[in-house]
């Protein structure tokens, strides 16, 4: 979809999410959908679909700072996998995360290797962004994150 750009009168396009889907199947990545709002179980009826139809719903991963819309997407299909986003020190949903067993993605600013701990034992991941910082990359490591996520390519 073009549209112009203001600042240099040049044209760029938006990848719409089908495109999005189209990228990560031909190069072989897994997809992450990060759900920006509280969405309607027909919302993510229509977003599953679109998985289905350009993509596969085995290699996608759903993240969301709304824990709602990720309850509807494991009404839907309990074997996606699924990120709460949080940046919210003693977050009051990361128990309901743990009780019913989604993920959790969290700034590195917040992280604890208890909460680490805790997701661990109950067999789920743990997710920290965004770390741009090779000293800060050591630290999360430290504490035994399953992911990071950075602005940097490797080696930087």
């Amino acid at each position: 979809m073009p549209l112009l750009n203001k600042k240099t009168d040049s044209e760029v396009r938006v990848c719409l999410f089908e495109d999005y889907l189209k990228i990560c199947k031909n190069g072989g990545k897994t997809a992450v959908i990060e759900l920006k709002e509280t969405f309607s179980r027909e919302n993510i009826r229509r977003i599953l679909d679109l998985v289905d139809k350009y993509y596969d719903r085995k290699n996608i991963s759903i993240i969301s700072f709304y824990l709602e819309p990720l309850l509807f997407v494991r009404e839907a299909d309990e074997s996606i996998d699924l990120q709460y986003l949080s940046e919210k020190r003693n977050d009051p949903v990361f128990e309901r995360c743990l009780e019913e067993k989604i993920n959790i993605d969290v700034r590195q600013t917040i992280l604890t290797r208890r909460l680490v701990d805790s997701f661990h034992r109950k067999g789920l991941t743990v997710n920290v962004w965004t770390v741009n910082k090779k000293f800060d990359l050591a630290v999360v490591c430290a504490k035994q994150v399953d992911y990071v996520t950075s602005n940097l390519l490797c080696g930087e």
